[in-house]
């Protein structure tokens, strides 16, 4: 399977966003909306992956829809899509 990688998000949106829009394995399911990932092979189980390496939250400003929008992305599908949580993450929930 095709495995798509990304990492230090940081809570930027508009990073996440570049992203979705030229990777060759996730889009956005409604282009205007852009609020939920698919993968481009319409949720083939035998599909692509993707892996978020970390860092989510942090300095973005944004760092809840961003951790909304890969926390639905991996409840729809959980077996393709893994997220590792980084040190800003760790600490993040530590300090909340």
């Amino acid at each position: 399977p095709r495995i798509s990688f990304v990492t230090d998000v940081e809570g930027d949106l508009s990073y996440l966003r570049r992203f979705v829009e030229i990777s060759e394995v996730i889009t956005y399911g409604d282009e205007e909306d852009r609020k939920r990932i698919e993968f481009l092979d319409d949720g083939d189980s035998n599909g692509a992956h993707l892996v978020f390496g970390g860092d989510i939250c942090d300095k973005g400003g944004n760092d809840l829809e961003v951790m909304r929008q890969l926390l639905d992305f991996k409840e729809r599908y959980p077996d393709r899509v893994h997220l590792i949580l980084g040190n800003r993450d760790v600490n993040k929930i530590r300090m909340s």
